[in-house]
């Protein structure tokens, strides 16, 4: 806006000192500026204000000057005579002369209203190249290109900022970011920096911004908007790009590892499931695999046949212990009588292990190795 005011009059920008008073109780009423329409609809409010300021500057500086208005101009703070470019004098000295003038002192000030009902398009592409990880479901964005028609730039330096933002806006809007609300309740679940996933400078790459200047004709400094079109296109060409590197559409945001994976694999992308991970889908969701209800009926019956078969062979092993097991003892010795260092031999039939132990020590203790 000083901008604006300051071309408008005919003064350095250091000049000019905004007096912002935002209290609806005391300024006057006005429509709203939407559309991203505030440079524009303001610029025409700035622009006539401007003008009729200006207009009473150089009729009020005609006792001063003997100049008619017509024949004087107000460039850089001066007011000069326009036929020859000659400073007649500055606005600090006009102000000055007005505000002590004995006869006739005056502030110098002018106000203007302004209603506007007409709009002008502003135009914009943005292009995008993403890294697709199919195995992990991830995307990897490498680089983001936004090109605007914003019209005649008031201020380049901010407007490549906006533009900027809006591209950061874009990328959590289509990797990253959702609002998640309890179904029940209704209310927000993830309401703060830590839950709600924002990109970070680690999310983005290089933000490429180029303007294309084609003055409004419409708009009092030839602008257009740029408020909301930096945060419109980046989403649709991250998603296009997917598409044309895999060849799977996405429909919905934000494109996570978990809905990659989800179309992936209805696209066809990676194998049938093995009965195995099927059943252990079906388990983490909640659902039971074809025949479950059948199998779990026949439990009981196979746990009782298994039961009893262990039974069964446990009795065999025992009897076949009994009828195979044999004690050689030397000769002319008795049982339990056996001196130190004597061996006995266990021959287990066919499985032909060999167990030794000791008899009594000299102390009369038995130990066993």
């Amino acid at each position: 806006f000083a901008q604006m005011a300051a071309d408008s009059v005919g003064v350095p920008f250091s000049m000019v000192h905004v007096v912002s008073r935002q209290d609806t109780d005391v300024t006057p009423y006005g429509t709203g500026a939407y559309a991203s329409r505030q440079t524009y609809i303001a610029g025409m409010s700035i622009r006539g204000c401007a003008e009729k300021f200006r207009a009473k500057i150089l009729e009020e500086a005609f006792p001063y000057t003997r100049m008619q208005p017509y024949l004087m101009d107000i460039r850089d703070g001066k007011i000069v005579r326009t036929t020859d470019g000659r400073v007649l004098m500055s606005l600090g000295e006009f102000a000055t002369m007005k505000l002590y003038d004995r006869e006739n002192n005056d502030h110098v000030t002018a106000e203007k209203t302004t209603q506007v009902k007409t709009n002008a398009y502003s135009f914009g592409c943005g292009f995008a190249e993403v890294e697709v990880d199919t195995l992990l479901c991830q995307v990897k964005l490498l680089r983001a290109i936004n090109v605007h028609d914003a019209g005649r730039l008031i201020n380049p330096a901010l407007a490549r900022a906006q533009v900027q933002g809006g591209m950061s806006m874009a990328i959590g809007y289509a990797l990253s970011e959702k609002m998640l609300y309890d179904p029940k309740t209704g209310r927000l679940l993830n309401g703060n920096l830590l839950d709600y996933k924002l990109s970070t400078t680690m999310d983005h790459p290089k933000l490429e911004v180029y303007f294309v200047e084609n003055p409004e004709p419409t708009s009092a400094f030839g602008t257009k908007g740029l408020g909301e079109p930096p945060a419109i296109p980046l989403a649709p060409a991250i998603r296009n790009a997917i598409l044309n590197a895999t060849g799977v559409p996405l429909y919905e945001t934000p494109m996570r590892p978990h809905l990659l994976y989800r179309e992936f694999r209805r696209a066809g992308m990676y194998p049938e499931e093995t009965d195995a991970e099927a059943a252990g889908t079906a388990a983490g969701s909640g659902e039971e695999p074809a025949g479950a209800g059948a199998d779990r009926e026949e439990e009981p019956q196979r746990d009782q046949v298994k039961e009893k078969e262990k039974t069964e062979s446990v009795q065999e092993t025992a009897n076949d212990a009994r009828e195979n097991v044999s004690v050689r003892e030397p000769a002319g010795t008795e049982r339990g009588a056996v001196d130190a260092g004597t061996s006995w031999r266990y021959e287990r039939g066919s499985v032909g292990a060999e167990s030794r132990c000791a008899g009594r020590d000299q102390e009369g203790g038995v130990r066993r190795v």
